[in-house]
């Protein structure tokens, strides 16, 4: 049993990259800043996302993170 899931893992195993976030340019409507974004998941390959919070907010703050496959996708999920 050891040797199939060290065998599944090599398998999904891939070159760890470092992060690099990127931010694109932020706009602000309605007190909201939304602010698109990418970060790297692989070599070649970055993952895009959109952060919005209130445009005055300062500091930490908790965060929800809606994944892919959650219906329709992440320009439709929010009216902005």
């Amino acid at each position: 049993m050891a040797d199939s899931r060290s065998e599944f893992l090599q398998l999904l195993d891939r070159p760890r990259v470092p992060l690099d976030p990127q931010l694109a340019g932020s706009t602000t409507a309605n007190r909201l800043e939304r602010t698109p974004f990418t970060f790297a998941a692989e070599a070649g390959v970055r993952v895009p996302g959109i952060m919005i919070k209130l445009a005055a907010m300062r500091g930490p703050r908790p965060v929800v993170i809606a994944m892919h496959g959650t219906g329709g996708n992440k320009e439709t999920q929010i009216e902005y």
